[in-house]
């Protein structure tokens, strides 16, 4: 009887082993997708960045898979490129689907508004609200005489709002120029 029932339950941990394994892995490539701030295409069962191989005038950042850190990269174009306040958060709203709207300036703190923050606050996950963030901050920072950058929108799971400046990313980023 004690046979049967080993004989059993090896045979049902089996089935579900075979049969679950390829969920459980899938599982685990999508979450770390997620946290890495990509998205998941389930059409081509891929995870997208979307991080376009073309020249940027913005900074941006990227997960380097060797040293397993996240990277914010400044883009070819802006060494060559005018960092009128007008310029950049043109090229910066070209990148994105949140773009930020000019609400002002105080000394040298520029105040913006994340437009769809819905997605930046409860779709991004951590992760890739913390890369928004980032990318938006030093880029931003490239228009001359700012040295912060106060953000606006309603605070969710994943982002708050307020003012943020290089040395709030410069632990967590590999930063290259």
């Amino acid at each position: 009887m004690i046979t049967k029932n080993r004989i059993l339950i090896s045979l049902i941990v089996l089935t579900l082993t075979v049969f679950g394994y390829h969920k459980v892995i899938r599982f685990f490539e999508i979450d770390n997708c997620l946290d890495h701030g990509g998205s998941w295409d389930y059409n081509t069962e891929n995870c997208d960045y979307g991080l376009e191989e073309y020249p940027r005038a913005i900074w941006y950042t990227d997960y380097d898979t060797v040293t397993k850190s996240d990277v914010l990269i400044k883009g070819d174009k802006l060494k060559d490129f005018n960092t009128s306040l007008d310029s950049i958060l043109f090229e910066f709203n070209s990148s994105t689907d949140m773009p930020l709207t000019y609400v002002k300036t105080l000394t040298d703190t520029l105040y913006v508004k994340v437009e769809n923050a819905e997605q930046l606050t409860q779709r991004m996950g951590s992760t890739g609200a913390d890369w928004y963030l980032a990318s938006a901050t030093f880029t931003l920072l490239e228009i001359d005489n700012i040295n912060a950058i106060h953000f606006d929108f309603e605070e969710g799971d994943h982002a708050s709002p307020g003012t943020r400046t290089k040395k709030d990313f410069i632990e967590n980023y590999r930063i290259l120029e």
